[in-house]
């Protein structure tokens, strides 16, 4: 299970957030950077992809449902 690439992590450790989120959604492919990950079941986008397009949101100004911005999360690796 990936998560969040946070940085200082130790190896195999997550942070709360996606610990929880691998333990409650399935592992499939993620529809915004194609890895094989615990993704939500109404989307199919992983916890990176949805906190990338949060922050887009975020960045924006705009109050905004998230899936507009899920559909334009490109891969970052």
């Amino acid at each position: 299970m990936l998560g969040l690439f946070r940085l200082g992590a130790s190896p195999g450790r997550f942070c709360r957030g996606c610990y929880t989120y691998g333990h409650l959604h399935a592992v499939g492919e993620c529809v915004g950077c194609r890895r094989q990950v615990p993704v939500d079941g109404k989307l199919g986008y992983c916890r990176l992809c949805r906190a990338q397009a949060t922050w887009a949101i975020k960045a924006s100004g705009k109050a905004s449902v998230i899936e507009p911005y899920l559909r334009r999360v490109t891969c970052q690796h």
